[in-house]
């Protein structure tokens, strides 16, 4: 196990091998089959293009970096990882992808930017990470790539896909928060090109297993002591918010903190914190009672008629005033 210390649970990249694997929970037969294909790809020299597909917080970050150091440090000798992180970005042309890839490499591109055509530079880049690669294959790991087809033009993104099909020594794993255009239309160079595999929500089981795991890496005694208090809690809190790793996570530090009586008082910080995750907020009925309880809109030159004691304002009913407690 990991030695104590703070999960930054925003930055799996900045975390060690040793910790990424101790706290993946519901992810290893995805994990395994992910390396396993990488493995298969490196040896028959044929690339893989796969999109993780999952919301704010489904693990997506999580089990790239943890595959990233697996192939580097397990499959060096057949394949070459590069991590693309998404904070970075700015690529309006395909030729801005495959200058990034050789930055990733470690290789020098002087003397490829200063080529004045584009088409030559991206040619010319292309067969530098060929050439810098040898036998071994490429593998560009691309967190949010909705991003980098969101930044580029159509001519551009098409251009990207043509180097990949001619290409045998480039695969590519991406993250994406949500099937989207660039994928998804029939006419967009992109469509049907991924394998996609979206990332399924933690069980009750297993999210409390995360929710140990954390805090082992913590350091924190006192909520392992004493996790059989916590249980009831934590699986009336799961029926509400579900399984979302990120959120598990942050319910752990808000458990924590409140104590394991303090179920409610979680509940509510969690829902201030993020709001979407409140179920009443999915509830059909909640909504349209609250829709109902806001005063109807005046029309142009009118005034409001007062209800409720002349204040403009009906009277909420009963459930309507507990929805906004």
């Amino acid at each position: 196990m990991p030695a104590p210390g703070r999960c930054y649970r925003y930055f799996p990249a900045a975390q060690d091998r040793e910790t990424l694997e101790h706290l993946l929970v519901g992810r290893q037969e995805l994990l395994e089959s992910l390396f396993n294909e990488a493995d298969r790809a490196s040896a028959s020299k044929t690339p893989r293009f796969f999109l993780l597909v999952g919301g704010r917080g489904a693990g997506k970050s999580h089990l790239m970096s943890l595959l990233y150091r697996r192939i580097r440090d397990e499959l060096s000798d057949r394949m070459i990882p590069v991590h693309l992180a998404g904070e970075e970005y700015s690529m309006f042309r395909a030729s801005d992808f495959f200058l990034r890839v050789l930055a990733g490499m470690g290789v020098e591109t002087r003397d490829v930017t200063a080529l004045e055509d584009d088409l030559l530079v991206r040619e010319a880049a292309v067969e530098r990470i060929t050439a810098s690669a040898g036998e071994r294959q490429v593998v560009v790991f691309v967190e949010n790539i909705h991003e980098i087809f969101g930044q580029m033009d159509r001519r551009e993104v098409r251009a990207l896909r043509s180097v990949f099909q001619r290409t045998d020594d480039l695969s590519v794993i991406a993250s994406a928060p949500s099937l989207f255009p660039g994928v998804l239309d029939h006419d967009e160079p992109f469509y049907n090109f991924f394998r996609v595999f979206h990332l399924r929500e933690l069980d009750c089981a297993e999210s409390k297993d995360l929710m140990r795991r954390v805090a082992e890496v913590d350091g924190d005694t006192a909520f392992i002591e004493n996790f059989g208090d916590y249980e009831p809690g934590i699986e009336a809190l799961w029926h509400l918010v579900g399984g979302n790793p990120g959120l598990v996570v942050r319910l752990y530090e808000i458990l924590s903190q409140c104590g394991a009586g303090k179920v409610a008082e979680a509940f509510f910080r969690l829902a201030d914190e993020h709001p979407r995750y409140d179920p009443r907020r999915r509830d059909p009925a909640h909504a349209e009672r609250r829709r109902r309880a806001r005063p109807a809109e005046p029309r142009d030159g009118e005034r409001a008629a007062p209800e409720a004691g002349g204040r403009g304002l009906r009277r909420l009913a009963p459930d309507e005033e507990e929805d906004n407690l």
